[in-house]
């Protein structure tokens, strides 16, 4: 229900960092709602994209995979600051992309996020991965507004990444397409090097 209200009050973008139970075809059928009906005439887009996390039980199967497994929505699995798999992240075939999602336990590099008490603390998670993804998305909609199809800030959000297959050998092909750039998907190109800078003595 809430997913539909979404949708029918002009969401674009569902972000959804919960999970588990197994399939629902309820849940399948909500996505898709979401997809067909976000957004609206006269808004930045017609339809909307559903981003999940994609859970964080280090594994590839079982029910701790749905909805992220689901086709239609879009799957958010987690990479630590070396862009290695996050240890606790899931992972498969049907992961979609990657994003930074901390590792607290194993380093100190987390993500930082608010608390619920109004202050700001380190988090980890494929939760913390996830709305990486949609904002990322929240930026496509908002620079092609008019001009953009959910299909086309899939295909952007997937296509325009960074490539992770050589840091993570043992996860070929169970880490989606890449780990997510926002450059690249706003622009279709790659960033530029940063200014060469040299200390004060040359």
């Amino acid at each position: 229900e809430a997913v539909v209200y979404a949708a029918d009050n002009g969401a674009h973008i569902s972000q959804n960092s919960w999970g588990g139970g197994g399939e629902s075809q309820a849940i399948n059928d909500a996505i898709d709602y979401f997809i067909a009906n976000g957004g609206g005439a006269g808004s930045p887009m017609n339809g909307g994209v559903v981003i999940i996390a994609a859970g964080n039980s280090n594994t590839s199967s079982g029910t701790s995979i749905w909805p992220a497994a689901y086709e239609n929505a879009i799957a958010v699995a987690a990479t630590n600051h070396e862009d290695k798999k996050s240890y606790y992240s899931n992972y498969g075939t049907w992961v979609d992309i990657s994003a930074p999602g901390g590792e607290t336990s194993v380093t100190t590099e987390g993500v930082l996020s608010c608390w619920g008490t109004g202050n700001y603390g380190f988090y980890q998670g494929t939760s913390m991965a996830c709305p990486h993804v949609s904002g990322v998305a929240a930026l496509i909609v908002s620079h092609f507004a008019g001009h953009i199809t959910p299909a086309e800030v899939r295909n952007r959000l997937e296509t325009y990444v960074d490539d992770i297959s050589a840091l993570n050998p043992s996860y070929s092909g169970q880490l989606g397409s890449g780990r997510l750039n926002a450059y690249m998907a706003l622009t279709g190109t790659t960033p530029p090097p940063p200014p060469a800078t040299y200390c004060t003595s040359g």
